[in-house]
């Protein structure tokens, strides 16, 4: 080989070396100014819902549509930059992005960008805390001290069923209802709270239901509802950007039937 065709040669890999650094270069800046900007859409009103003794529910909302996915481990020790990469932690996905196959694995198909959020962490150990962040992008947010949960102890009901149920509907034409939307309900009995549930809206006819019995109060002791329970139930109807209404229900009957709940779709933040 002559001497001018190593000279460009080298003079090609040089070039091509500068090319490849600035293109790092570019990259590296791009993604600290992204990390450093990243508010995961405007994470608001998280909520812990279905807290049992193998699994719980984080719901909430953000400003913009993004990709609904929480990171779990047993340890409190998240890293910002790269949560992927934290040591036992466990990411899962919106309950609308994943199917359960016929031998019970729940399976990832999609990651669909939204406003609201409703993610279901299972296969967990009973009477065990576990730390979650939303992931937003490039990093993960903890919203407060919302983002500790301890599992529920072992046990079973021994309550007949009872089901609560409603539906969600536009208060100026109703046979317009909520699509893709879930309600969040906190139960209450004299002085007793129980934990939140939440429960996706039927988008064929707008109805949502829970069964009652499975209700925990905030120890995790099942509540004893009797035969006419004195309950009131706070519905967050969350559906698409800003918009959420809450309203506070009536007395629950002994069959377990709510009111209608009125969505007025204007309703803002």
């Amino acid at each position: 080989m002559d001497e001018k065709r190593i000279e460009v040669i080298k003079t090609v890999s040089k070039v091509s070396l500068v090319v490849f650094l600035i293109f790092l270069i570019g990259y590296v800046v791009l993604y600290l100014i992204s990390f450093i900007f990243d508010d995961g859409g405007g994470i608001r009103d998280v909520e812990i819902t279905n807290v049992s003794s193998n699994s719980f529910t984080v719901v909430w909302v953000t400003d913009r549509p993004v990709l609904s996915e929480v990171l779990v481990s047993e340890s409190e020790n998240f890293l910002d930059l790269v949560p992927r990469w934290t040591s036992g932690a466990k990411n899962y996905f919106d309950e609308r992005d994943v199917s359960q196959e016929n031998d019970g694995r729940y399976v990832y198909k999609q990651n669909k960008a939204r406003t609201h959020h409703f993610v279901t962490i299972r296969d967990l150990d009973p009477e065990r805390e576990y730390y979650f962040r939303i992931l937003g992008g490039l990093k993960a947010f903890k919203i407060d001290d919302k983002f500790k949960v301890k599992t529920f102890k072992e046990t079973e009901s021994t309550q007949t069923p009872f089901p609560v149920m409603s539906r969600a509907i536009n208060s100026e034409d109703e046979s317009v209802f909520l699509q893709d939307a879930f309600v969040v309900v906190t139960v209450y009995k004299e002085n007793t709270i129980g934990q939140k549930i939440a429960t996706f809206v039927n988008n064929n006819n707008g109805g949502w239901t829970f069964d009652l019995r499975n209700v925990r109060k905030e120890d995790g002791e099942l509540m004893d509802w009797g035969v006419e329970p004195d309950i009131l139930a706070d519905v967050y109807f969350r559906y698409a950007d800003k918009n959420k209404v809450s309203r506070n229900l009536l007395k629950l009957n002994p069959t377990g039937v709510l009111e209608n709940i009125f969505y007025n779709f204007d309703v803002g933040n």
